[in-house]
């Protein structure tokens, strides 16, 4: 745990025991007392760590409670209405999710386990077919997939639809990235570079998957307004090239739509090649060939228009 000094600095780190392979941590207030605590998956011990706040910025012994096998990423939400935060756990190696619902005092009742995709590695929680009930977004590994479960309205959990995102998607997050106030999806995806957007249909399914590259081995997706123009833009996490790439939000610009037709043609592949090598400051730059607003027309940003060629079409 490391506090902020007030600055956007930071005292040194407090560690607090969890359990086995600590792989993820989730925040909120779990025990209502307005003091945000601590859950925990812990990929070796099958089980979801709660460390509750003190009140002071300091957490009492880790309390751990079961979910499935080799859990792997943790969310906090209501899932049943009551006002309690309660816990969603992928699980990697039962090829499931566990909800462990709050019993309104920070503790968990036994996991109920629902089946998602192969190899679950993020979840991700939000309304997604706009009935106010919290549902379930999980990214897949192995079976290349986003798992999608709507909330049956008392904290149980439909049937999963699985929608194809990139190869080894590794991380999800729930954000409303075309501004339409429904909540649409990110998925980062770990062997293919690439971050895809799945938007929402208006009623908790999704479109086809749209690709935006990222760099090498991205792991994670985190979703914020980098630049202050009230648009949802993408940070992701690269394992392969140690670095963190922004992907912009260029509103209802298709990815790869170059010349702003809205479509992704020749022109466009033209047009990127036009301006390929180029950087910020050079003559020949494109920012909107830039897809991934790393300030170079490059491999990557050829790649990802490649990728979505013909849309829109």
């Amino acid at each position: 745990m490391l506090l902020n000094n007030g600055d956007g600095t930071f005292g040194a780190p407090v560690h607090y025991a969890a359990g086995n392979g600590p792989r993820c941590v989730a925040i909120g207030d779990l025990d209502g007392d307005e003091w945000p605590d601590l859950a925990v998956a812990n990929v070796g011990s099958d089980n979801v760590s709660v460390l509750l706040n003190n009140g002071d910025g300091t957490f009492g012994t880790a309390v751990h409670h079961g979910a499935g096998e080799n859990p792997r990423s943790v969310a906090v939400a209501d899932l049943n209405g009551d006002d309690w935060l309660d816990l969603a756990v992928g699980n990697e190696d039962s090829d499931n999710v566990s909800v462990l619902l709050n019993n309104g005092d920070g503790t968990f009742a036994q996991a109920v386990h629902y089946d998602a995709g192969n190899w679950p590695s993020s979840v991700a929680a939000g309304d997604l077919n706009g009935d106010e009930w919290a549902d379930l977004a999980v990214a897949n590994g192995v079976s290349d997939n986003v798992s999608v479960l709507l909330n049956n309205g008392d904290g149980t959990f439909a049937q999963a639809v699985h929608y194809d995102a990139g190869d080894l998607p590794s991380s999800v997050a729930v954000a409303d990235l075309n501004g339409d106030e429904w909540p649409d999806l990110a998925v980062a995806n770990n062997l293919s570079g690439n971050v895809s957007v799945l938007l929402n249909n208006g009623d908790g399914t999704f479109a086809a998957a749209v690709r935006y590259g990222a760099r090498s081995g991205p792991v994670s997706v985190a979703v914020g307004d980098l630049n202050g123009d009230e648009r949802l833009d993408l940070a992701v996490a690269n394992y392969g090239s140690d670095n963190v790439s922004v992907l912009l939000n260029q509103g209802t610009r298709l990815l790869g739509d170059v010349d702003g037709d809205g479509d992704v043609d020749l022109a466009d592949l033209a047009g990127l090649l036009g301006a390929y090598g180029a950087c910020e400051g050079d003559p020949g730059y494109d920012p909107n060939a830039d897809f991934d607003a790393d300030g170079c027309v490059d491999l990557w940003d050829l790649l990802t228009l490649l990728d979505n060629y013909g849309a829109g079409a």
